[in-house]
Formats: structure tokens, C-alpha cells, sequence
């Protein structure tokens, strides 16, 4: 196999595993509460990490592109949180740090609320919207 067949190859897999986990975190988010959620997956309350060399872009942005591909492509409606959760548990997949964000947003008498995802303090997912955001709480 040739190097870009390699690349389309992992691609492929990635935006597999990306539908698998966004519809699995869907369907356990349907069910059961946040809470509970985060601690399922051991997400507990803390920084988000600053920005290090040690990050790996090469496997994090390709995982971030994935889950927004799938998030298009599926049935059912995925918010921020489940695409958040879906990287972060595919980060993981790749012992890579994860961790979410959450924020508020209060705009002519309607709060709006947004989660993001960051891998060592680079936004991977919902790293385009959080400026008009204040972040209220980090798991990692």
C-alpha cells in the first residue's frame, strides 16, 4: 500500500470510530445524567492545561476533523457537548489529555451555554466559538 492509500486508510478508520463514539455518547448522554456521565469517564473538575511542544497536532486535529464529519453525517443531532466528549474520549483512545470547558453566554435576555474540548491547552473541538463565552468550569 502506498503512503497516501496509508492516509486514506486512517482516515477512514477515524471518521469510523468518530460515528461509533459520537452515537455511543449520545445514546449514554439520552440516559444518563452529565454527572454521571463525566465520572463514567473520569473527567473530574480541575485545569485545562497550557500549551506545550510536547503536543501532538498530528494526531489531535485529525481527531478533532473527524468527530465534526461524523457530527454532519449522523442521524440524530449531536450537540457541542457529545462531539466534546466524543474527542475526548478518541484522544484518550490515543493517551493524549483531555479536557472540556464549559461556558455561558448571556445575549439579550437568553443564556446560551457551549462545551469545548482542548488537548494540553490547544482547542481541538468548539476552540472556534468560545470568545463570546465565559468559562465556568474544566474537567480534565
Amino acid at each position: 500500500m502506498s503512503a497516501p492509500d496509508d492516509a486514506l486508510l486512517r482516515g477512514r478508520l477515524r471518521a469510523g470510530e468518530a460515528m461509533i463514539v459520537l452515537i455511543g455518547v449520545w445514546l449514554v448522554l439520552a440516559l444518563l445524567p452529565l454527572r454521571v456521565v463525566m465520572r463514567m469517564l473520569w473527567f473530574r473538575p480541575g485545569p485545562v492545561g497550557v500549551p506545550s511542544e510536547g503536543v501532538d497536532a498530528l494526531v489531535m486535529h485529525p481527531v478533532g476533523q473527524a468527530v465534526m464529519r461524523a457530527a454532519r453525517r449522523l442521524p440524530v443531532s449531536t450537540r457541542c457537548l457529545h462531539q466534546a466528549l466524543a474527542g475526548a474520549v478518541m484522544l484518550r483512545r490515543r493517551r493524549l489529555p483531555a479536557a472540556i470547558v464549559f461556558g455561558v453566554r448571556r445575549k439579550q435576555g437568553t443564556t446560551r451555554a457551549h462545551a469545548w474540548l482542548f488537548c494540553e491547552g490547544v482547542p481541538v473541538l468548539g476552540g472556534n466559538a468560545f470568545a463570546p463565552f465565559t468559562p465556568l468550569a474544566g474537567f480534565g
